[in-house]
């Protein structure tokens, strides 16, 4: 087996060096451009999901509209007279309690 000389170690060493430099560029060009890629599709989806909730508070307005809207006491009496529900003033009650077990009679 042949022995190099230290100078022929070191001019195989600066022959390797240009080549070992843009295999390192071109694979941080490569994980760069994924990257990119990735962020760019992120990109995407964040502003569709922004859109979405932005669409969503809009409906939530409305919906709280229409529930202030619908749950106000004059809506609530046009409906019940729709209904054909009326309004008594005469209020009834009963006159006598209805009969319930009696504990002072069960223990004694």
């Amino acid at each position: 087996m042949r022995k190099y000389s230290d100078k022929e170690k070191e001019i195989k060493r600066r022959s390797l060096l240009p080549i070992v430099l843009i295999i390192m560029v071109v694979v941080l060009a490569v994980v760069q451009m994924f990257i990119l890629n990735s962020l760019a599709t992120k990109g995407a989806k964040l502003t569709k999901t922004e859109k979405e909730v932005e669409k969503i508070a809009k409906e939530n307005e409305l919906f709280q509209a229409k529930v202030a809207s619908s749950s106000s006491m004059t809506t609530i009496f046009a409906r019940a007279k729709l209904l054909g529900l009326v309004n008594s003033p005469e209020t009834r009650s009963l006159t006598s309690p209805l009969p319930v077990a009696q504990i002072d009679k069960v223990f004694n």
